[in-house]
């Protein structure tokens, strides 16, 4: 169950919120609202792919993006709706501010995690009528500051899926990766301003498969990337493919948001938490 891919283009957004945690204490920090994404060709001709229109509230916490609306209420996340279907997933939480539970319904029907937690680990019991549910259970692991540090997913056929997670000293993730059912896995690394630098997947050798890695161009008054490119290469086939993201709206908020701290399930959840969902 890998996760869900919503695209590089939010990955520009960390290097805009994060600047330094000086200066996030003295000022605002600007973030780009509206992306607009290329594919590149050997010759150098671009074709139009998409555009992206991305909206915050004042401390900095994501409010929209493409067809998902978030509710929060201060800083803790409350609920997602898909805007096209209208269907929701809810987050409930106990007195200690720890995930208590989750109701979704993106699948079309209800989808209950149970969290129950000793200490820092939490044991997920999964309650769902979708037919072709392959999760017996999941445990994951908190650190000090309430951030996913690790996660398990053990499948009914008894394979499992890992995750890990690393930080810096600000809060922005460093290191996020995934080691597959099937024995692949992948690895996505990010410099502290919270940019991505690189993201390399492996077989389940260990032998590298795909490898992509990140260039940004900068404007110089808003300390925060006006371009983003993306140069992908697929070792088993030596084919290569670059991307650009163009980033013509901005804002400015309060605080740097790098991971939305809901302790959720990665794979099919982990796009509730941290990495290119977002940013």
């Amino acid at each position: 169950m890998k996760k869900f891919r919503y695209g590089f283009l939010l990955s520009a957004i960390i290097g805009c919120l994060l600047m330094s945690a000086s200066a996030l204490a003295a000022s605002k920090v600007w973030v780009p609202t509206v992306s607009t994404d290329y594919s590149i060709f050997d010759e150098g001709a671009t074709l139009k792919t998409e555009s992206r229109v991305f909206s915050f509230n004042n401390s900095g916490w994501v409010t929209k993006t493409g067809n998902r609306k978030y509710t929060w209420k201060n800083s803790t996340l409350k609920k997602i709706t898909d805007l096209n279907t209208g269907r929701t997933t809810s987050f409930s939480y106990d007195k200690k501010g720890l995930l208590k539970k989750i109701i979704d319904y993106r699948r079309g029907v209800k989808e209950q995690y149970t969290y129950t937690w000793k200490k820092n680990v939490a044991t997920v019991k999964l309650v769902s009528s979708y037919k072709d549910n392959r999760v017996k259970s999941y445990k994951i692991k908190i650190d000090e500051k309430k951030r996913m540090s690790s996660a398990e997913i053990i499948y009914k056929d008894g394979t499992k899926g890992k995750y890990t997670y690393q930080y810096y000293s600000n809060n922005n993730l460093k290191t996020y990766k995934e080691r597959y059912a099937d024995g692949s896995s992948r690895v996505s690394k990010y410099n502290k301003n919270g940019f991505p630098i690189s993201r390399t997947s492996y077989d389940a050798s260990g032998s590298i498969t795909y490898v992509s890695k990140f260039k940004y161009f900068m404007d110089p008054k808003k300390k925060c990337p006006r371009e983003e490119i993306v140069t992908s290469l697929n070792k088993a086939t030596g084919d290569t493919s670059k991307r650009k993201s163009v980033f013509s709206s901005f804002k400015k908020v309060s605080q740097a948001r790098n991971c939305i701290p809901t302790m959720a399930l990665p794979s099919y959840f982990w796009t509730y938490t941290c990495g290119d969902w977002f940013f």
